[in-house]
């Protein structure tokens, strides 16, 4: 559905191919944006986020991954329910998360890590936690945002090479458990 606008998204009915989950998910993300923008900008809160001010809700960066984890799912349990085969759903999540997963994080390395370590270059790639990182985040083991001595900003997310990931890692779990209850 890339390259489509907001209007168009809108403007196509309900049906079984196209149920309106990609304006939803548009929203979400939305709120994802909006409510991480402060965090990330600003070294304190300024309280200027509306579902934390006004409707008393934790933050819109939140409603908005709570909105993405419900219609994922939806979305999960139904391709399950309708396929029933416990081999290819997992190898269906496998696929979807994995070839872009190791994109990334090899990218946080070589080129993130690379360029913004305070360390020497031949000392990053070999130091342990450079590993640690690459093994954590590809197999989904514990989950750590952090390369040795990676600063972009002194601001506390400054520290952050992809602090994004962490949602994979719940994810996945989600993802057997819905393997499980199947």
């Amino acid at each position: 559905m890339s390259g489509r606008s907001l209007s168009e998204l809108v403007a196509v009915k309900a049906t079984e191919s196209s149920n309106n989950f990609m304006i939803l998910r548009f929203f979400a993300a939305y709120l994802v944006i909006y409510g991480h923008s402060p965090f990330v900008a600003a070294p304190r809160d300024y309280g200027i986020d509306i579902f934390k001010s006004v409707l008393n809700y934790y933050y819109a960066g939140a409603a908005g991954l709570h909105i993405f984890f419900i219609i994922s799912g939806f979305l999960v349990t139904k391709s399950f329910v309708e396929n029933g085969n416990l081999r290819e759903f997992l190898l269906k999540r496998i696929v979807r998360i994995y070839p872009a997963l190791l994109v990334c994080v090899l990218m946080c390395v070589v080129f993130m890590g690379v360029l913004f370590t305070e360390l020497p270059v031949l000392t990053f790639l070999v130091n342990r936690y450079t590993w640690l990182f690459l093994a954590n985040a590809t197999l989904l083991g514990e989950f750590s945002a952090y390369l040795p001595l990676v600063k972009f900003t002194e601001q506390a997310h400054g520290l952050s090479v992809n602090g994004s990931l962490w949602s994979l890692f719940i994810e996945a779990r989600l993802y057997l458990m819905v393997a499980l209850l199947g």
